[in-house]
């Protein structure tokens, strides 16, 4: 039952807009951390994700989370955006764990996972 931004409706739309959705669904001293009206984040220590989409005609994209929810929660965020919101003409999304860079399990401040169709 968490809110999302409006107008979801791409795959691109998808995965940019999980940082919204996380800003939208948390709050601090009773305050939302998105305010609506203005469309900002009102940072709060939940921490930020990235989308990185694919230059030109390419099929692949970078997704980088930063947020204080487990590894495996934001992989299957992803996962399941990325299947519910199938780039147009592909046949399947793939999601993994790019284990050559940081990782929120072992120390680090961010996972990144690598999304090909």
């Amino acid at each position: 039952n968490a809110k999302w931004p409006e107008n979801v409706n791409t795959f691109e739309k998808a995965i940019a807009s999980v940082d919204v959705a996380y800003h939208m669904n948390h709050r601090r001293n009773g305050k939302e951390l998105f305010n609506m009206q203005t469309g900002k984040i009102i940072e709060g220590q939940i921490g930020h994700n990235r989308f990185y989409p694919s230059s030109g005609s390419g099929n692949t994209a970078i997704y980088e989370c930063g947020s204080f929810y487990p590894c495996d929660f934001d992989l299957g965020m992803v996962e399941a955006l990325a299947k519910r919101f199938k780039p147009s003409g592909a046949l399947f999304v793939k999601v993994i764990h790019d284990d050559q860079k940081p990782c929120r399990k072992k120390g680090g401040d961010t996972c990144t996972y690598n999304i090909s169709w």
